[in-house]
């Protein structure tokens, strides 16, 4: 969501992901991002576009469905958990995962994922 919608890491967000390469999301992204603009009085429905666009997605198929309903911890949120698992696609050379969730920031470690919140 910061990428669409001005918040104070946004700055520090784009430049690390300029230096970092590749970003890739679950493709419930492309409903998050859209109801998140929808909260907002004058959203960028172009700007969301392309950087929906410029994503590596991860489809939300079986498999991925299939891990997300078996990470822990109990406390994950269903979405958080597909995001989790579709970081897992992508294996080891994924990179860090970036969020700014602090449920997401500690379950990632404990999938063997590095955590990166550019402020």
């Amino acid at each position: 969501m910061k990428l669409v919608i001005e918040e104070p890491e946004l700055t520090a967000l784009r430049g690390y992901l300029h230096d970092h390469g590749l970003l890739a999301s679950s493709r419930i992204v492309f409903v998050e991002v859209r109801r998140a603009l929808m909260r907002h009085i004058a959203p960028n429905h172009d700007f969301a576009d392309e950087v929906l666009r410029s994503l590596f997605v991860v489809d939300l198929d079986a498999s991925v469905a299939t891990v997300a309903g078996r990470i822990g911890p109990w406390s994950l949120r269903s979405l958080d958990a597909i995001h989790l698992a579709s970081a897992l696609e992508l294996g080891e050379d994924r990179g860090a995962f970036v969020t700014y969730d602090e449920r997401l920031a500690e379950a990632a470690p404990a999938l063997g994922m590095t955590v990166a919140a550019p402020a």
